[in-house]
Formats: structure tokens, C-alpha cells, sequence
């Protein structure tokens, strides 16, 4: 009996270190959403502006960058189990790598038109989960 709670306390520290170890989400406060929200919207119109002048380089640098936000955002979004959220920003994810699959193939309207679905996974999100303060300002609600 000794024996085995010798090893529990050996091991103990283990398993809280193996604990500090695991991923978290990129997204943990209020701040590190609006943060990854602001840059969504500056890569989106990033996007729109390349795709309209043809500059595929700084549109597949934009798509890029907006999938791997929306990476952070569905992991946000599955640490506070809110499905629709997470349905949203897995859609958004995927028409972002559409847009760089699109860009690759040098296809500005394929490209064109999954910015149009990514488009439609911010506004379906933000109408559940966003909330306009008096300050202009949104939080999610």
C-alpha cells in the first residue's frame, strides 16, 4: 500500500506538467477575439481589393491569413461548445481555402465567389453572437 502511494506522489507532478503541456486555444479573452476579428476584417478587404485589381499574390497572402484565423476562431468557439459558431467558422475556414485553391488555379471568379460564402459565414455569425455596445463598440454575446 505504502508502496503505491509512493508512486502516486512521484507521478503526481507529472500529470499537472503534462497538463500545462496541452494546446490551448489562440483565442482565450474578449481582447484576443476582437484582436483576430479586427485582422479578419482587414484581410477581407485585403482580399476584395486584390481580387478586384487581379494582384493574386496579395490575395492568396489574404486568404492565407484568413484561415488561419478562422482556425483560431473555431477553436474559440469549440472550447465554449457553441455549435453554430463552430459550424460557421469551420465554413469559413474552408471558402478560405477555396479562395487559395481558386488563386492557385489563377481563377479570380472561383475565387470571387468563395469570398462571397465567406462573406455569408460573418454575417450569419455576428446577426447570433455579436452585440453593438452604445460606444459603437461590439462583445460577443
Amino acid at each position: 500500500m505504502n508502496a503505491w502511494i509512493a508512486v502516486a506522489v512521484l507521478l503526481a507532478p507529472g500529470v499537472v506538467d503534462a497538463q500545462a503541456l496541452l494546446p490551448r486555444p489562440a483565442i482565450t479573452t474578449q481582447e484576443d477575439y476582437s484582436d483576430a476579428m479586427k485582422d479578419i476584417a482587414a484581410q477581407n478587404t485585403l482580399l476584395r481589393k486584390s481580387l478586384t485589381s487581379k494582384s493574386e499574390g496579395d490575395a492568396i497572402s489574404a486568404a492565407a491569413r484568413l484561415e488561419a484565423n478562422f482556425k483560431k476562431v473555431l477553436a474559440y468557439w469549440d472550447d465554449k461548445q457553441v455549435e453554430d459558431a463552430r459550424a460557421e467558422a469551420t465554413k469559413a475556414a474552408a471558402a478560405a481555402q477555396d479562395i487559395a485553391k481558386a488563386l492557385q488555379n489563377h481563377d479570380i471568379q472561383g475565387a470571387t465567389t468563395a469570398s462571397q460564402a465567406l462573406a455569408g459565414t460573418c454575417m450569419a455569425c455576428h446577426a447570433a453572437h455579436r452585440d453593438r455596445l452604445t460606444d459603437g463598440f461590439y462583445k460577443i454575446k
